[in-house]
């Protein structure tokens, strides 16, 4: 996950923000217990929920508790709009 964020944002400057990777303008991404969560604009996943029917959704994150759960293509698309806002 880490490494299409980079692909599809390489201008972004990856850090550390409240202990989880930070991607300023696109989110954060925080490796849990049982699953990797990425968090976004409530509003931009809004329009991309039903694009992810396997993970767990949250008003503003993306929980995969296992790569399979991840509908990559749609990923992609989702970090796209993310970066263009």
């Amino acid at each position: 996950m880490r490494d299409l964020i980079l692909r599809v944002a390489p201008e972004v400057e990856e850090g550390i923000e409240y202990g989880m990777l930070d991607y300023p303008g696109l989110g954060n991404l925080a490796a849990q217990k049982d699953y990797v969560a990425l968090y976004m604009s409530p509003a931009v996943l809004a329009e991309f929920k039903s694009r992810f029917p396997k993970a767990s959704r949250g008003k503003s994150c993306l929980r995969f508790r296992n790569a399979g759960q991840v509908d990559w293509a749609a990923l992609e698309e989702l970090l796209v709009a993310l970066r263009d806002r």
